[in-house]
């Protein structure tokens, strides 16, 4: 079959008409046609990204294509190039995940690319320590023609044989993947956060990419990816329902920690410190509850925070919520570092209020710099057996101020859980994660050898999704009762507005005017009564 020029109007025409009038009976395979047919496969990506653009859409679609050609995994020969795509390499836990795994690609003789968006500032040191020669940069427009021109460009310029995707949760997810299908690439998905991470949001209004239907639309596109990555065990054995060649890998350790020497003594200030994205799931105004506890027995006590926002006002809240607490001339916010060596050197205790995580790089640097931490409870991260962290129940601030000050309050027992977190570094990095990748490509190079993740991680992988499914069913019930109530406080404002209107046109009428003239003599008489018998 010829390939054939798609102009944009003829895919926008296309999809639209997928769309209005699904066949279940012919879609596949009129797909088909059309993906096989077309050359300029992006414009057609780029039509279906504009009309398929909710993660609702995308699952519909999937499900409508299920016996398409198109999706199958196909015999694609030898891996010898393996490009990287993230957003951004300007820092952050999943771009030093990409840049360590992509020089653990490099050991294994692999060549590596990195593709990222158009960077908003400078690459972090660990991406710094790439060939930047063979970054490529793409356009940030999402769900646009240009940019899986782009993207398209990028993968057949450098020759790529498999696209890890560490853009789990992205709006153009199937995209990148039918564009890897039309050019005969691997595509491997990694998963950075906890599988039932969607689970937690409540109704999307804070994050209008990121809500419950991802919970849907991700494992259904997991289906025909050649392989799922995963940080953590009860993860990779969740993707593994849906695909067989889901496995955990752990997170390859950034070269920059691999030069951090021993803490040999407890610093010499009580500094707090929290290092994270501020977001509604790193929860950074936890840590000002919890230091808000600890200054009333330590008064010589501080909080550093290490990260930004995206939110304008996040940063303003954050403050705002100190000064309430009277605590804000010993809470620091010093922005998002490119190095933060500095800040886990002086650190006495590393706390971490996360709600939900898939790896958490940031207990893998403390572990580096022998910081103790105090955490709320995520028993199913890898970081679960390190002595060196004090877990206490999701948001109980009290307990995790008392496990700060009791480690404060003994140098001994500080420098043993410090030992404790550095003795976790070490077993960690000595742990390569080059086997697990070598093993990983071959199983995509050979996909009939399929991959079984550990049956240990089941009771835990049930337990988390419960978990997060009740927080997101509590949290959308508190939603739904806080609008019951505002709509029943505007339906009350709106009564009284109304009858204050009622009431004014009727004093303002000619007869209430007439009566109240009538009625004067009679009113004050009873006023003077009044008067008289009190």
């Amino acid at each position: 079959m010829g390939q054939l020029e798609l102009s944009a109007k003829e895919a926008l025409e296309i999809a639209r008409k997928w769309k209005r009038d699904p066949n279940p009976c012919s879609l596949a395979a009129e797909f088909d046609e059309v993906f096989f047919g077309t050359e300029n496969i992006e414009v057609l990506l780029g039509a279906l990204s504009a009309e398929y653009s909710t993660p609702d859409s995308q699952y519909d679609l999937l499900s409508l294509l299920g016996s398409s050609k198109a999706l199958e995994l196909k015999d694609c020969g030898g891996i010898a190039a393996v490009g990287s795509y993230y957003y951004a390499l300007s820092g952050g836990g999943i771009e030093s995940t990409l840049a360590s795994t992509s020089h653990a690609l490099s050991s294994l003789g692999i060549r590596s690319i990195v593709i990222a968006n158009a960077l908003d500032g400078s690459p972090s040191p660990d991406c710094l320590s790439l060939d930047l020669a063979s970054l490529s940069t793409l356009p940030d427009l999402e769900r646009s023609i240009a940019r899986f021109q782009r993207l398209r460009s990028a993968l057949v310029q450098s020759r790529t044989d498999a696209l890890i995707h560490h853009a789990w949760f992205d709006t153009n997810l199937l995209w990148d993947l039918l564009l890897c299908k039309k050019l005969g690439i691997r595509f491997l998905l990694y998963v950075h956060g906890v599988f039932s991470h969607f689970l937690c949001v409540s109704d999307g209004d804070s994050h209008a990419w990121n809500d419950g239907r991802l919970f849907a639309s991700v494992p259904a596109l997991c289906k025909y990816a050649d392989g799922v990555i995963c940080g953590a065990q009860p993860s990779a054995l969740f993707f593994s329902f849906f695909n067989h060649n889901a496995v955990f890998i752990p997170n390859a350790t950034p070269a920059s920690l691999s030069k951090v020497e021993k803490r040999l003594s407890p610093p010499s200030e009580d500094v707090l410190l929290w290092v994270g994205r501020f977001d509604i799931f790193k929860r950074p105004e936890e840590a000002l509850r919890i230091a808000k506890l600890v200054f009333d027995s330590r008064p010589n006590a501080r909080l550093v925070y290490v990260g930004a926002s995206g939110y304008e006002t996040y940063e303003e809240e954050l403050c705002e919520t100190a000064r309430e607490l009277g605590i804000a001339d010993r809470v620091q916010l010093c922005g998002y570092q490119d190095d933060t060596a500095p800040y886990y050197q002086e650190a006495s205790v590393l706390l971490l209020t996360t709600e939900v995580e898939g790896f958490c790089m940031v207990l893998l640097e403390a572990s580096a710099f022998g910081v103790p931490a105090v955490a709320y409870e995520l028993p199913y991260l890898p970081f679960a057996d390190n002595k060196g962290i004090s877990w206490v129940p999701q948001g109980n601030a009290e307990l995790a101020a008392k496990a700060v000050v009791e480690l404060l309050e003994s140098k001994e027992a500080y420098m043993e859980r410090s030992g404790q977190m550095r003795s976790f570094f070490d077993e960690y990095h000595a742990t390569s994660s080059q086997r697990e990748w070598a093993s990983l490509l071959d199983r995509v190079e050979h996909p009939d050898e399929k991959a079984n993740p550990s049956p240990k991680a089941s009771e835990m992988m049930w337990d988390t999704l419960f978990r997060h499914y009740l927080t997101g069913y509590q949290r959308t019930a508190a939603r739904r009762e806080e609008l019951l109530q505002q709509q029943i406080r505007q339906q009350e404002q709106r009564e009284e507005a109304l009858a204050a209107t009622v009431r004014q046109e009727y004093e303002s009428s000619p007869s209430y005017r007439i009566g109240r003239i009538l009625t004067a003599a009679p009113r004050k008489l009873r006023d003077l009564l009044t008067r008289h018998n009190a």
